[in-house]
């Protein structure tokens, strides 16, 4: 009994997960319009551990002063599974109103090695 136990915890394990999501095509103007309710969710997924770091995708870098031209997300989750990832990403905003292609995301074992941001 105690190993089936073990082996039950075993595949429950958190773990991190690289998630690329690609925006659907002509949206744009609708994410900029929804971003002030997704960005609510991820500053509290983020305090509760589950997103340890996460932003946008451009087609391109661009100066401050420029329109950003967003293209989907990048982020590296905490979570045991693909479904489980692919469960709690569902009840986002951006999935819910067709800005995140979530049927093409990219979702691959991760593990974050060192960090440093950029100043």
């Amino acid at each position: 009994m105690a190993s089936v136990q073990a082996a039950k915890s075993a595949a429950a394990k958190t773990r991190e997960w690289l998630v690329v999501i690609p925006d659907h095509a002509g949206v744009l103007a609708r994410r900029i319009a929804i971003r002030p309710q997704h960005s609510p969710n991820f500053v509290n997924l983020h305090q509760e551990g589950y997103v340890s770091w996460a932003g946008p995708l451009f087609t391109k870098h661009i100066e401050a002063s420029q329109t950003r031209p967003f293209k989907g997300s990048a982020m590296v989750l905490n979570d045991e599974d693909k479904k489980s990832i692919l469960k709690r990403l569902s009840d986002d905003v951006y999935v819910k109103e067709q800005i995140w292609d979530l049927d093409n995301a990219l979702i691959t074992p991760f593990r974050t090695l060192r960090r440093r941001t950029v100043s």
